[in-house]
C-alpha cells in the first residue's frame, strides 16, 4: 500500500507533461494558422532618439524618411527599391497617378532624390532626369489643387517637400553646368533626361530698369562667408543666386566687382500626373528679391527664399579692396585709378542714397557689416540706396573731399539732372573717422576761409595755368551740396588727432608718398606770405597723416566754418576710458575731436577707433535712417 502514492505521483506528472506537450504543439499550429504574432513591445531610449530618428531623410542623411519608408512597406516594394530603383520609380509614379495621393507624390520626390543622388557619379543625364522629377513631385505635393485639401503646413512632409524642390532645383542646375544643351526656334533650351525631354526657358521678373544683364550666374550655397558677421536669409521657394552683372563701360558707378541677388524658381507648365510620358516644358523664372518676396503658385502665395549677404560678400570679396587700401595710404597716386563713387545696385530714382566714406588706411570693406545689417532690414532696403566712395588716402583730406564733391555732382547730373528728385535731395553721408571730414565738406561753404589761411594774396591775382587754376578753385572754394540733408560722423576727427604731431605719426608720415601733382601745382602758392617759421608749410604737410594734426591749417581752418543751416548731422563716437566721457577717446580720436556743438545727437560706444563696426554703433545708424524716414514723410 505504500507504493500507491507514488503511482499516483507518477501518473500525475505524465498527464502534466503530456498536457504541456499538447499545449505547445497547440501554440505552435495555431502561430502558423495565426500568421504574425510578434511580441509588442516599448522600450525606453535616449532622450531625443525618437526625435532624431524622425528627422533623418534623403537630405540631411541620403536616406528616406520615415514617412517614405512607410509607403514602401505598404506596398510591398521596399526589397523591389534596393535592387531595382528605376522600375520601382516607374511603378509607384503609375500608381500615384493613377490614384492621385498628395503624400504619395511626397514619397516619390524623396524617391526621386534618392536615385538621383545613386547616379550623379554615374551618369550626370539621369541624375538631372531624377532631380527634375523630384523637383516636379515636391512641386505637385505642395501646389497641385486637384489633389484635393492642401498639405498640412504643420505635417514636417510638407517642410520636407519645399526643401526638396530647392534642393533637387539647386543640384539640377549645377548638373546643366556640365551637360550640352540644344536651343529651340523659341528660345528655349532642350534638355534630354531619361524621364523624356525638358524644354526651359527664362524669365526676369522685378528687376530695376537700368538693370544690366546678368554674365553669369553662381549658387549662393556654393559659397561661405566670412568677414561679414550676420547672414540676412529669408526662408521659402527657390535657390538664392549670385548674379554677376556685365561690366558697363558707360557707367562710372558700377562697382569692379559687380554682383546682385537674385532667385531662381522653377515652374513646371504642366501637373505630374498630366501626360507625363510627353515632353515637359519648365519656366525658369528669375526673380530679384530686393524688390518681390512672394509669387503666385497656382493660386497660393509662396514666400521666395532669397539671400542678400552672399551676394555683398562676392562684391566685397575684391582682392583689389584690401590692397587698396594700404597702397591708396602709401602710393595714393598709384590708387587713383580705383577712385570713384560706386553703388553697390543699379540705380532707382524713388531711393534715397546714403552714401558711405570710408577713413585712413582703408577702403569700403571696413563698412561691410554695416552695409550687410542696414540692407539686410526690409524696411530700409526698400527705402534707400547704398553708394561707396573710394579713394586713395595718403592724399590731403581737402584734396579728396574736392573729388568726392565732384563725384556727387557727376552723380547728381547723370540721374538727377532737373533737380527735381524727392530721393536724390534727401541723401545721407555717413563717414568714418578721415571719410567723415569729407562729409562735413560737403555740408559747409568754404567762402575766403580755406584759402585765407594759407595765403594773403587774392586767389584772381596769381598767374596759374587754367588747368592749375581750375584744380586750386575746386579744393579751395566750395558750397554745400544743396541735396545732402543729413550726416553721421563717426569717430570723426573734427579737430585733428595728437597721434599726428607724436613720434609715431611723424614716421609714418615719412613713409607716405607726397603726391608730385599737388606739390607741382600748389607748393609755392601755399607758401607765399607766411611769415613766422612756426608757419612754414613743408611737403609732408602735403600728405593725409600731417593733414588731421590739430595744428594743421586745413583742419583749423574746416572746424571753424560752420555746418550749412538746414542739415541734420550726428555724431558716433568710441570711447575706451573708463570715467567723464568727455575725458574719453577711441584710442585715435579724442571726444574733445570727434564732439560736434548742435548736432542732433552725439551717441557713445565702449570701444576703439573701428566702432563704425560695433553691433551698437550699426543700431544707432539704423535709427537715425529711420527717423530720417519719419522726417521725410512727415509723420
Amino acid at each position: 500500500m505504500d507504493d500507491v502514492p507514488n503511482v499516483w505521483a507518477y501518473r500525475l506528472e505524465r498527464r502534466l507533461l503530456l498536457r504541456s506537450y499538447l499545449t505547445s504543439v497547440s501554440l505552435v499550429a495555431v502561430a502558423l494558422l495565426g500568421g504574425c504574432l510578434t511580441p509588442v513591445t516599448l522600450k525606453e531610449v535616449q532622450q531625443d532618439a525618437v526625435f532624431r530618428k524622425m528627422q533623418s531623410n534623403a537630405i540631411t542623411e541620403d536616406v528616406m524618411s520615415a514617412h517614405t519608408a512607410q509607403v514602401l512597406r505598404v506596398y510591398n516594394l521596399t526589397a523591389k527599391f534596393a535592387t531595382d530603383p528605376d522600375t520601382t520609380m516607374r511603378d509607384l509614379r503609375e500608381r500615384a497617378c493613377t490614384a492621385p495621393d498628395r503624400y504619395l507624390l511626397f514619397s516619390m520626390a524623396e524617391l526621386s532624390y534618392l536615385v538621383a543622388r545613386s547616379y550623379e557619379e554615374k551618369s550626370g543625364v539621369d541624375a538631372l532626369g531624377y532631380y527634375i522629377s523630384s523637383a516636379r513631385f515636391a512641386y505637385a505635393f505642395l501646389f497641385d489643387e486637384n489633389l484635393g485639401a492642401p498639405p498640412n503646413q504643420y505635417d514636417p512632409r510638407f517642410r520636407l517637400g519645399c526643401e526638396l524642390y530647392n534642393h533637387s532645383l539647386a543640384r539640377a542646375l549645377r548638373l546643366l553646368e556640365g551637360i550640352s544643351t540644344a536651343e529651340e526656334s523659341d528660345g528655349s533650351v532642350r534638355i534630354d533626361t531619361w524621364d523624356g525631354p525638358l524644354r526651359v526657358r527664362v524669365e526676369m521678373y522685378g528687376f530695376p530698369d537700368e538693370h544690366p544683364s546678368f554674365a553669369d550666374l553662381l549658387l549662393s550655397a556654393d559659397y561661405e562667408v566670412e568677414g561679414i558677421n550676420n547672414h540676412y536669409r529669408s526662408y521659402g521657394l527657390g535657390i538664392p543666386m549670385i548674379g554677376l552683372l556685365e561690366q558697363d563701360p558707360n557707367n562710372p558707378n558700377q562697382p569692379p566687382r559687380a554682383s546682385y541677388p537674385a532667385t531662381a524658381l522653377l515652374r513646371f507648365d504642366r501637373l505630374a500626373c498630366v501626360d507625363y510620358d510627353q515632353p515637359l516644358d519648365a519656366t525658369l523664372e528669375l526673380y530679384d528679391p530686393l524688390h518681390i518676396n512672394q509669387v503666385n503658385i497656382d493660386g497660393t502665395r509662396s514666400p521666395l527664399e532669397s539671400d542678400v549677404t552672399t551676394p555683398l560678400a562676392y562684391a566685397l570679396s575684391d582682392p583689389n579692396l584690401r590692397t587698396d587700401a594700404f597702397l591708396g595710404f602709401l602710393r595714393a597716386e598709384r590708387a587713383d585709378n580705383r577712385t570713384g563713387l560706386y553703388m553697390l545696385d543699379p540705380y532707382e530714382s524713388d531711393k534715397i542714397p546714403v552714401v558711405f566714406t570710408h577713413g585712413l588706411v582703408s577702403s569700403p570693406l571696413t563698412w561691410a557689416d554695416m552695409l550687410n545689417d542696414l540692407r539686410g532690414d526690409p524696411v530700409l532696403r526698400e527705402r534707400y540706396q547704398f553708394w561707396l566712395f573710394q579713394y586713395p588716402t595718403g592724399y590731403p583730406f581737402i584734396y579728396s573731399a574736392s573729388v568726392f564733391r565732384a563725384a556727387l555732382e557727376d552723380a547728381r547730373k547723370r540721374y538727377d539732372p532737373d533737380g527735381d528728385s524727392v530721393a536724390f535731395n534727401n541723401m545721407v553721408l555717413i563717414g568714418h573717422s578721415m571719410g567723415g571730414l569729407l562729409s562735413k565738406l560737403q555740408v559747409q561753404d568754404s567762402g575766403d576761409a580755406i584759402w585765407n589761411a594759407f595765403s594773403t594774396r587774392p586767389f584772381d591775382e596769381l598767374n596759374l595755368s587754367e588747368k592749375d587754376r581750375a584744380l586750386l578753385q575746386s579744393v579751395f572754394f566750395y558750397q554745400s551740396a544743396p541735396y545732402v540733408k543729413r550726416v553721421v560722423f563717426i569717430c570723426t576727427p573734427h579737430r585733428g588727432s595728437t597721434l599726428s604731431d607724436r613720434a609715431l605719426g611723424s614716421a609714418i608720415a615719412r613713409l607716405v608718398a607726397v603726391p608730385k601733382f599737388l606739390l607741382n601745382t600748389t607748393f609755392d602758392v601755399m607758401t607765399l606770405n607766411i611769415d613766422t617759421a612756426g608757419d612754414k608749410i613743408t611737403k609732408r604737410d602735403f600728405t593725409s597723416v600731417k593733414n588731421l594734426s590739430p595744428n594743421n591749417r586745413f583742419i583749423r581752418a574746416t572746424e571753424a566754418m560752420p555746418i550749412h543751416d538746414g542739415v541734420h548731422y550726428h555724431t558716433i563716437f568710441g570711447n575706451v576710458r573708463k570715467g567723464d566721457e568727455n575725458d574719453g577717446s577711441d584710442g585715435v580720436v579724442a571726444y574733445t575731436s570727434s564732439h560736434l556743438e548742435g548736432a542732433d545727437s552725439d551717441f557713445p560706444v565702449a570701444y576703439g577707433h573701428s566702432a563704425h563696426c560695433h553691433p551698437l554703433a550699426i543700431l544707432e545708424v539704423r535709427r537715425i535712417l529711420t527717423e530720417h524716414l519719419k522726417l521725410i514723410d512727415g509723420r
